[in-house]
């Protein structure tokens, strides 16, 4: 894991107006890596190492408000904390939150 963040270049411009926010597991012990990157252009705009709320509140407060004004999509799986966070600081998240393909299949498939 080490190694392939110390390669991980993030990205310059923060406060991309299309975002992806995923998460990356490592191991057996379900070490989770929060990324989120430009859904337009190559780059990964912050790494946390955990996949809770507050990691993902940290992202968004460090864009300025007009920034958090101007996202126009956010592609995230099902999971809460990233839906919470995302409804709490960007402008009408209801209409800019997308779902990605695989989880909702993986949903319906549960169903």
């Amino acid at each position: 894991m080490v190694v392939y963040f110390a390669s991980l270049k993030l990205s310059r411009i923060k406060g991309s107006r299309s975002i992806g926010i995923d998460e990356k597991s490592f191991g057996k012990h379900h070490d989770y890596v929060t990324i989120v990157y430009n859904l337009k252009e190559p780059g990964v705009e912050f790494v946390s190492f955990d996949r809770k709320k507050a990691s993902l509140n940290r992202y968004y407060k460090t864009l300025d408000k007009d920034k958090r004004k101007n996202i126009r999509a956010v592609s995230m799986d099902l999971w809460e904390p990233y839906i919470l966070s995302t409804k709490k600081y960007v402008k009408d998240p209801d209409s800019k939150i997308v779902f990605d393909k695989f989880h909702i299949i993986k949903h319906m498939n549960q169903a």
